[in-house]
């Protein structure tokens, strides 16, 4: 298994030859955190500690929220500014200029026999790069409530470098943005959208389940195996994720080993200003 690193800013080699890294908190990863609090709070209409399945959760209440939710995180102005500051803290200033990024994602993902599709999809185990992502992308992933053993996500490092049989030459991320992206908020009762999975099972202790401190990130490659793990819990578990791309002949990248996907993911990137 590749070994994690603690540190404050990226090593974008290490990242892109398997390595797993936990970036320790800043000033910055905190008012981004704050910023999506506030925001669930504001949409809910409650503290984000009050929002649990024990609340008897109305489940188009649940939805309407969590959608607005996330589309204020991830389409704000305020947040783009954020998060392009906390990439910076990130990142070696001679890297930037050939960085791109995503807009973030706020997970929300609660009891999995609540909901487990559409806007609180379980991810299969899965690679970026079958959902249209690039070698050259790193992921960072941080926790912002309610992240335990039992709700979180997980790698599976061993699989970096192993084919992993799967079915990903189903998806086209230029046709996902136009049909379906919109519709994870009609997607309640089933998840009927073409998404990449694999086509045997992952063993269970292959799946290294993520449970860092609210403030720090975890950071690993595109290229790496990983999924959701079901919430089998009463608690909802809020995450936020990004993507970054670093373009240029510096690196040495992964190399694609059983993506089939295909679609342009740098058209929807932005670069560092």
């Amino acid at each position: 298994m590749k070994t994690f690193t603690l540190a404050n800013t990226i090593n974008p080699q290490e990242i892109f030859n398997g390595g797993l890294s936990i970036l320790n908190t800043n000033s910055e990863i905190t008012q981004l955190l704050n910023h999506a609090k506030s925001i669930v709070e504001n949409c809910f209409g409650s503290s984000i500690e009050d929002i649990t399945h024990d609340n008897d959760l109305d489940l188009d209440h649940f939805v309407a929220s969590a959608d607005k939710s996330k589309t204020r995180f991830t389409d704000g102005e305020d947040t783009k500014e954020l998060l392009i500051s906390l990439i910076k803290s990130r990142y070696a200033p001679e890297l930037l200029q050939h960085a791109l990024f995503d807009k973030p994602r706020l997970r929300i993902i609660p009891n999995s026999n609540f909901l487990s599709s559409g806007i609180s999809y379980n991810y299969k185990p899965h690679r970026d790069t079958w959902y249209g992502g690039t070698e050259e992308q790193i992921n960072h992933w941080m926790s912002l409530h309610n992240v335990t053993p039992e709700t979180t996500f997980y790698v599976s490092p061993e699989y970096f470098d192993k084919e992993f049989e799967n079915n990903s030459e189903i998806f086209d991320l230029d046709q996902w943005d136009v049909k379906f992206r919109k519709k994870a908020s009609s997607n309640v009762k089933a998840e009927d959208r073409p998404h990449p999975t694999p086509l045997k099972d992952l063993p269970e202790s292959a799946r290294y389940r993520i449970v860092i401190p609210r403030g720090n990130e975890f950071v690993f490659s595109g290229h790496q195996f990983h999924g959701s793990s079901a919430n089998e819990t009463n608690l909802v578990r809020f995450s936020i994720d990004y993507r970054v791309v670093l373009q240029g002949d510096g690196f040495t990248f992964p190399k694609n080993i059983d993506n089939k996907a295909s679609g342009d993911f740098k058209k929807q990137m932005y670069s560092i200003k």
